[in-house]
């Protein structure tokens, strides 16, 4: 119901604010399966993360005896492979063999179970626990720092382009560790009203 919903309001947005104009106005007025295909492609477009996370959804079950039976070893291997074929590779070669970026309801789940099995493993292995939070978060914001750079190289601008870029899983990875250790820090000291506002 709330993808339903959003969607509205994305075709609302883009339609009054982004491409509104007399030819459009006529095209959608009297066209309802024109309208049809204006909803359905905002639904599977705009909100794309939600087919992601559906299909997330969908490899748990795989997801969960994985992680529960696999040795470490197997688990580090798994997440190198998932960085190698799907961030990194396509960050240094752009060609059709190693897409970087693929929003299908298929390949994409795919592309994204690698984020998925390392927050279940930094959750629950307490890496880095021993880390300073302000080292933590230096590390996260410091990929986005080297894009910023002034220098005119492609593999620097481009190290936090996109969401799989070896930049963003790196920074990714230490906010996410940052976020959780943090919030064992102040977990004592947040009263129940607290948890309910921040529920």
């Amino acid at each position: 119901i709330p993808w339903i919903i959003w969607t509205f309001v994305y075709m609302y947005f883009n339609f009054s604010f982004r491409f509104h104009d007399q030819v459009v106005s006529e095209f959608f007025s009297n066209n309802q399966a024109q309208w049809g295909h204006y909803f359905l492609r905002t639904f599977l477009s705009s909100l794309w993360f939600l087919p992601l996370i559906f299909g997330l959804y969908v490899l748990t079950p795989l997801m969960r005896i994985f992680v529960k039976y696999a040795r470490n070893i197997d688990k580090i291997y798994f997440l190198s492979i998932w960085f190698l074929i799907f961030s990194l590779l396509p960050f240094l070669f752009k060609t059709p063999l190693f897409p970087d970026y693929e929003p299908s309801l298929f390949f994409a789940p795919f592309q994204y179970v690698g984020y998925f099995v390392l927050g279940y493993i930094l959750f629950h292995k307490n890496l880095f626990k021993k880390m300073r939070l302000s080292i933590l978060f230096l590390v996260a914001i410091l990929p986005m720092f080297i894009s910023l750079l002034p220098i005119n190289h492609r593999y620097i601008q481009e190290f936090v382009h996109r969401f799989m870029y070896p930049g963003t899983v790196i920074s990714t990875l230490f906010f996410f560790v940052f976020i959780i250790l943090l919030s064992k820090k102040i977990d004592p000291f947040i009263t129940i009203r607290g948890r309910k506002i921040i529920t």
